[in-house]
């Protein structure tokens, strides 16, 4: 399956910026932030509760325990960026691309990801359950332990991702290319209802007889 994903529309002219509470404070009211180049900035444990961020680019930054919930980002880009056990519940990602990011047992349930390139990040324990998918590409990303039960989706397609005990609990799956994937050990429901219409490759239908209880000889 092909995706058409759009890319963000990042502007050439953008404030550099290497401290974003500062910035933050600077504005009397919760106005968007927007144009901003945010690089080697620390902002751990902070809240962002639902800010609007357009137009940036995040840059090796550290984000650890922050609270995105209700957060939408649109046009951003993150760049080697760390989100380890930050919260994003409901939040809204639209034209979006996460390089070589790290987001660890990050809460990213019920949210909304629309034209989304997630390349080379590490998701391992995190939880997308109920979120929205639509045209999003997981290209050589790590979802070992992750959680993506009862997802929702118009189109999504992973390359060269680690699924790896993955909960896909009442996650439809037709038509769904694990064949350049690993797969192993996921969780589903005993029908294997999930699994009904996915495309798995020779290696990962013995997987997938063994969980069902099926020797091969």
């Amino acid at each position: 399956m092909q995706l058409k994903i759009n890319k963000p529309r990042v502007s050439s002219e953008m404030k550099e910026l290497s401290d974003l509470e500062v910035y933050y404070n600077s504005f009397e009211d919760d106005s968007p932030i927007e144009y901003i180049r945010l690089k080697n900035d620390d902002i751990s444990g902070e809240n962002y509760h639902q800010m609007e961020f357009y137009n940036s680019i995040f840059e090796k930054c550290r984000m650890l325990n922050c609270d995105f919930s209700n957060t939408s980002f649109v046009d951003v880009v993150f760049l080697n960026c760390d989100f380890s056990n930050s919260t994003f519940i409901t939040a809204y990602f639209q034209r979006c691309e996460f390089i070589n990011c790290k987001c660890m047992g990050c809460n990213m349930s019920d949210s909304t990801f629309k034209h989304c390139h997630l390349k080379e990040c590490v998701f391992s324990f995190s939880n997308l359950s109920t979120s929205y998918l639509e045209n999003v590409l997981f290209n050589q990303c790590d979802m070992t332990e992750a959680a993506l039960s009862e997802i929702r989706y118009k189109s999504w397609k992973a390359i060269g991702t680690k699924f790896v005990g993955t909960n896909f609990f009442h996650t439809r799956l037709l038509g769904f290319d694990f064949s350049e994937c690993e797969l192993s050990e996921i969780t589903i429901s005993d029908t294997m209802e999930e699994l009904k219409g996915a495309k798995i490759s020779p290696v990962q239908a013995l997987e997938i007889a063994r969980m069902a209880g099926v020797e091969v000889i």
